[in-house]
């Protein structure tokens, strides 16, 4: 019974895991080391999920998403020219973050490398693991899922902007991943 108090307190500090995944090819793969991946994408992501998870305890009080350690998991190029997904989304069944593929339309940037795209994605988990929000059923919980996730997404672009020591309230920066749209 030791071992185990032991071995739950051990996961408990634990720090949440963070897959990437690459769907370019016809074989979606798991990234083996995406912090140091010479893809830019895939480190870019793998990064701004560090930080993102890094706000979520600081500032948050959070284990992940879910607040018991859940894993983070990014595929990237996922969505082809027939596909009406330009962006990303979050899987809510999945519970996945999916970014379409870097220049599939020359309006948007590429999504992985924009760390308030990635943590708005990511923050829909958040939303559905603290509220009863039933996102495609009724259009006025929609709305609150995309603000919370909008608000929590500046929130921690403002954070990190403040962490890295460049933030004041007159260099506030309220545009929304101004790298991407």
């Amino acid at each position: 019974s030791a071992d185990l108090e032991r071995a739950a307190a051990d996961d408990a500090e634990r720090p949440p895991e963070i897959w990437i995944h690459d769907a370019a090819s016809a074989n979606t793969r798991q990234v083996a080391d995406p912090a140091n991946s010479n893809d830019r994408s895939v480190s870019s992501a793998y990064k701004n999920a560090q930080d993102i998870l890094r706000f979520y305890k600081d500032v948050l009080g959070r284990k992940s998403f879910d607040d018991r350690n859940g894993l983070i998991k990014i595929v990237l190029q996922c969505c082809g020219n027939n596909d009406p997904l330009l962006g990303g989304m979050w899987d809510p069944v999945a519970q996945i973050v999916k970014l379409g593929p870097a220049g599939l339309s020359r309006c948007f940037g590429d999504f992985a490398l924009s760390a308030e795209y990635l943590c708005h994605e990511i923050n829909h988990g958040l939303t559905n693991a603290t509220t009863a929000f039933a996102y495609l059923d009724d259009q006025e919980s929609s709305a609150l899922n995309e603000h919370a996730s909008d608000a929590f997404a500046m929130m921690f672009k403002h954070w990190r902007a403040w962490k890295n020591g460049a933030a004041t309230p007159e260099s506030a920066d309220w545009r929304f991943a101004p790298d991407v749209v």
